[in-house]
């Protein structure tokens, strides 16, 4: 069936209405130029196109320019716009809105730019410029007081260190003209995240800020978290969450093939080693093991200072394969199986995965692959098999609670 009215087609129409509220919106008081959004595309091309003409520019030509300068120093006529720009600097009545367009260069580029300081120049030549409203008053003086563009970032970094939530963040980022998508945002950030690390409301707002981080930028998060946490003894207080997330990261600390915990301190491996330790246990023997294992779980909580890492093999006949210093302790699942002891030169965590990974293993040889007793020893779990066992970590220079 055909309609009976005909649709009307909008998209060659502008709505002029719109427009102008806009542009009115714009010019209010009310009007935070710090959110404003990038100009389009189009408007950049028609701008450069009366740029590299040699055209006459506007305020708002220069306006748009300044916001694709990433663009224009890719084609090599950054230094062309710079001149042109300060010759024109003093003949303008109107300057916040070149504020955005330059802390936005800065805040995304100010690590790998060749340009950044005379960028930096800009700022702190129209700066100064601004009216003296508390809008503009840390904008304003920051600037003034730092020749140096490291100095600005570090002053504008400092205006984070004492915040206390969402709202307090959202009037720093209007007064320093930022947005939540600059990447220098996101160095901003971690002193607030660690500080309020365990507020479950800012969780949202911290899971986004680490998903966007570069690795760096994370570990610089992880550590100062760590380190509230080092000389805490009782593990059921570390926030779980947390440490899932540096799990999720950085991995194990004490893989050999793991290069992402390079320049993190020993002490503070340990501390996630033994919550990582903990978790393991208290999984395997509590949740793996059917109906659970107290026993087991209760004599190898004694020596989790002594495990470097832990890992499940669901496919290895289920088995928990502990690494200490020397070697490697393997329990089971299910009931009536052995506890098997490798040298780590044997067996490890590295070479086990490798090999379980490979395809090479039948189903059938992965149940029988960690109870070689060719390789290693074996103890049974009968009687009161924890004197036994004590005896042979002893013996092994495995002693509770300690290296």
């Amino acid at each position: 069936m055909i309609d009976k009215y005909i649709t009307p087609n909008f998209n060659n129409l502008k709505p002029v209405k719109i427009i102008r509220a806009n542009e009115n919106i714009k010019k209010s008081k009310h009007y935070d130029p710090a959110v404003e959004l990038k100009p389009t595309k189009d408007r950049f091309r028609y701008a450069f196109n009366l740029f590299i003409k040699g055209e006459y520019l506007y305020l708002k030509h220069y306006k748009v320019l300044l916001f694709y300068l990433n663009d224009i120093e890719q084609q090599n006529y950054f230094d062309k716009l710079y001149d042109s720009f300060i010759l024109r600097i003093n003949s303008f009545r109107a300057y916040r809105g070149f504020i955005r367009p330059l802390t936005s260069y800065i805040y995304n580029y100010y690590d790998s730019s060749n340009n950044i300081v005379s960028v930096y120049d800009l700022l702190r030549i129209i700066a100064p410029k601004l009216k003296d409203t508390e809008k503009y008053q840390i904008i304003k003086s920051i600037p003034t007081k730092n020749s140096l563009y490291k100095g600005f970032l570090y002053d504008i970094k400092k205006q984070f260190y004492n915040v206390k939530d969402s709202k307090e963040i959202e009037e720093i980022l209007k007064k320093v003209f930022m947005t939540r998508s600059d990447k220098f945002y996101l160095e901003c950030m971690v002193r607030f995240i660690i500080n309020n690390h365990l507020n479950k409301n800012l969780m949202v707002e911290f899971r986004s800020a680490i998903n966007r981080m570069e690795l760096e930028t994370k570990k610089e998060v992880f550590t100062g978290i760590l380190e509230i946490y080092t000389k805490e003894n009782d593990i059921d207080k570390y926030p779980d969450i947390w440490f899932d997330m540096i799990l999720k990261y950085l991995g194990e600390p004490y893989s050999q093939a793991n290069t992402k915990w390079n320049g993190i301190s020993e002490n503070l491996k340990e501390t996630f080693r033994r919550w990582n330790n903990s978790k393991h246990l208290y999984e395997f023997f509590s949740k793996t093991v059917s109906g659970g294992d107290q026993r087991r779980l209760d004599f190898w909580k004694q020596y989790i200072d002594s495990i470097y890492r832990i890992r499940y093999f669901a496919e290895l006949d289920n088995a928990l394969v502990m690494e200490f210093k020397n070697d490697v302790f393997v329990e089971f699942a299910k009931e009536n199986n052995a506890l098997y002891i490798y040298n780590k030169k044997v067996q490890n965590i590295d070479n086990i995965t490798v090999n379980v990974n490979s395809g090479k293993l039948s189903k059938s040889e992965k149940i029988k692959y960690l109870k070689d007793r060719d390789l290693g020893d074996r103890l049974f779990h009968r009687g009161y098999w924890e004197d036994d066992f004590e005896k042979i970590l002893k013996r092994l220079n495995y002693n509770k609670g300690g290296w």
